[in-house]
């Protein structure tokens, strides 16, 4: 062997090798030494339930699309849609996805005319009635629905309160709402609970409105 060459065991494939020096060269070749390294774990299949009741619910009947499945498992959506295809549930149509968007947006209507608010929504509604202002509350715009709306000035405010809106998924759902709503115009103000009294958050939203013509 040529003068400065060492031979050695490749530690991992236990290939005989000879390289020049520094002599503590571990591995035949920059593959076995990235073979060797650990990796942390990747999402992968394995982590999607083989549950055809649950995806059946969660994609056809609930209507979740790819990518909220993938967020609720942390995985990749191509690989929900390899999941899916598996357990045979059959990809949504247009016809479908139509319908679906269309419950939803029906059920937005109806959450806004039951008016089931929270105490602190009430708190906060009854505070600007008696100071002149009259939003809508529960205000359904799509599939959504604004805590307290004003719709003639595209103006509205969350009111996050509760442990709800703490989980993961909740503030995911929060965050997707307030992109889809500022894509159409809107200006969303969260105003959370946690951090304010009901009487707070009536003068955050009446500081706000101060300039705009709202009677």
């Amino acid at each position: 062997m040529p003068s400065g060459f060492r031979e050695r065991a490749c530690e991992r494939c236990g290939k005989m090798f000879g390289k020049r020096m520094p002599a503590d060269q571990r591995f035949c070749s920059n593959v076995c030494a990235s073979r060797a390294r650990p990796h942390p774990r990747r999402p992968n299949r394995q982590r999607v339930p083989r549950d055809y009741a649950l995806l059946h619910r969660l994609y056809l009947v609930e209507g979740k699309g790819g990518p909220t499945i993938a967020r609720m498992f942390g995985v990749a959506p191509i690989t929900v849609r390899r999941v899916l295809a598996e357990l045979g549930i059959e990809r949504r149509s247009i016809g479908q996805s139509n319908r679906t968007m269309a419950s939803r947006v029906t059920r937005a209507e109806t959450t806004q005319r039951q008016q089931r608010l929270s105490l602190h929504e009430r708190e906060v509604l009854s505070i600007l009635e008696a100071h002149g202002y009259h939003p809508i509350a529960l205000y359904a715009l799509g599939a959504y629905n604004v805590d307290i709306a004003f719709p003639e000035h595209y103006l509205g405010f969350e009111i996050t309160n509760g442990g709800w809106h703490r989980t993961s998924r909740k503030r995911e759902q929060d965050i997707a709402k307030c992109n889809r709503l500022t894509a159409q115009g809107w200006t969303i103000i969260d105003l959370n609970h946690q951090r304010m009294s009901s009487a707070d958050a009536a003068t955050q939203i009446m500081s706000t409105l101060q300039e705009l013509p709202i009677t």
